[in-house]
């Protein structure tokens, strides 16, 4: 799992004032696999309020989109390795979020068969600016469903503002220990800790203040 830090880009204007997320998988990834992305993405949704971001399978979800696969193949390695940051510097300038090319400003998620540029150990890749998830699962990743489910948990964590990891934080006043946070580099647990919740919580509320929207709706305590 991993986060990254991108170049500065306006957000808001890329992604963020669209309140969507499009999923999309690669040919080599079967389709049961976007079901637990979809999941887990929503799952962090939820426990932060931002329901307006819900991914609705009907309506979201396209299936082998071969935009994002020509993107794609673009942001790929010598080594056939996908490189996250490049594909989500293709995604911010292509068509699909250019209002004057009829795209609409919105977040992607691909679901990739291969692995990463950034260390082909790692199941996911991230970035906030530039409004990506990549979940890579080559061969035999796919049949791990609640796994998935987890990274993509971790990823949306990364996606909707939290820069870091759980660790980086250390020990804050007024909470307890969460070892295994799903936002660790090697989480053991499929939850979401309270220091880190509240983190992201509080990243969105600085959006709202900036912006003068309200984001941060109901928010549901449990998975």
């Amino acid at each position: 799992m991993a986060g990254e830090e991108g170049k500065p880009c306006n957000a808001f204007e890329n992604w963020v004032r669209g309140r969507e997320v499009h999923v999309c998988r690669a040919p080599d990834v079967g389709d049961a696999v976007a079901a637990p992305v979809v999941a887990g993405i929503n799952d962090i949704i939820r426990r932060t309020g931002l329901t307006d971001f819900m991914i609705d399978p009907e309506r979201h979800y396209l299936g082998v989109d071969l935009r994002s696969m020509e993107l794609a193949a673009l942001a790929t390695d010598g080594e056939g390795r996908l490189d996250g940051a490049a594909l989500g510097k293709l995604l911010t300038t292509g068509a699909g979020r250019d209002l004057s090319r009829k795209g609409r400003p919105h977040a992607d998620v691909l679901i990739s068969g291969q692995s990463l540029a950034l260390g082909s150990e790692l199941w996911g890749q991230a970035d906030f600016a530039s409004g990506y998830i990549v979940i890579s699962v080559p061969g035999s990743r796919q049949s791990d469903l609640e796994y998935i489910r987890s990274i993509a948990r971790h990823e949306a964590g990364h996606l909707f503002g939290f820069r870091f990891h759980h660790e980086d934080s250390g020990e804050t006043a007024g909470y307890g220990k969460a070892d295994g946070c799903v936002m660790s580099r090697s989480a053991t647990s499929p939850d979401i800790c309270a220091m880190c919740l509240d983190a992201l919580v509080h990243f969105w509320k600085g959006i709202e203040e900036l912006h003068g929207e309200k984001f941060i709706k109901k928010r549901f305590w449990l998975f």
